[in-house]
């Protein structure tokens, strides 16, 4: 299966929050959370967010997940966040935040809307893009993650 809806995370604060946050994503679509365990310095700022982060977190350790780095990514109108590579060791959740009816996320050939708040595992075996064909601007979480058990694996 490609999709897979993994929880619902409540993110309608977040939502909010993000109007005085736009700045953040003035230089680049993408915005570095958290990379090799640490958080970047202005997640402990942004209220919503750490508390989004902390949901996602402790949904991963009731799966005994371990989670990778963590993107937040903005996609305007007519724009796609390019193809990604498959990566053997990390598995992808998506996380819409904001959202429109004409933003699909794909893998491989298969694509999928998700709905905002609904963290959704993404086949990685396939390369994935999200587009925007919509009128607004739609904003996403991007968690990598991979079962606890290979963690322990790759520090053997």
């Amino acid at each position: 299966m490609s999709f897979t809806a993994v929880e619902h995370i409540d993110v309608w604060a977040l939502a909010s929050s993000l109007r005085s946050k736009t700045a953040l994503f003035n230089e680049t679509p993408t915005l570095v959370l958290r990379e090799e365990g640490r958080y970047a310095p202005f997640v402990k700022d942004w209220g919503p967010l750490a508390r989004t982060l902390k949901m996602a977190r402790d949904m991963a350790a009731d799966r005994e997940w371990e989670l990778g780095n963590v993107y937040a990514c903005r996609l305007e109108p007519g724009e796609t966040l390019g193809w990604l590579p498959i990566s053997p060791e990390w598995g992808e959740t998506v996380l819409p935040i904001v959202t429109n009816p004409l933003v699909f996320t794909f893998a491989g050939r298969v694509s999928q809307h998700i709905e905002a708040g609904v963290l959704t595992l993404v086949d990685g075996t396939w390369p994935g893009c999200t587009v925007n064909w919509g009128k607004t601007p739609h904003y996403h979480l991007a968690i990598e993650c991979r079962p606890a058990l290979q963690q322990k694996e790759a520090a053997e």
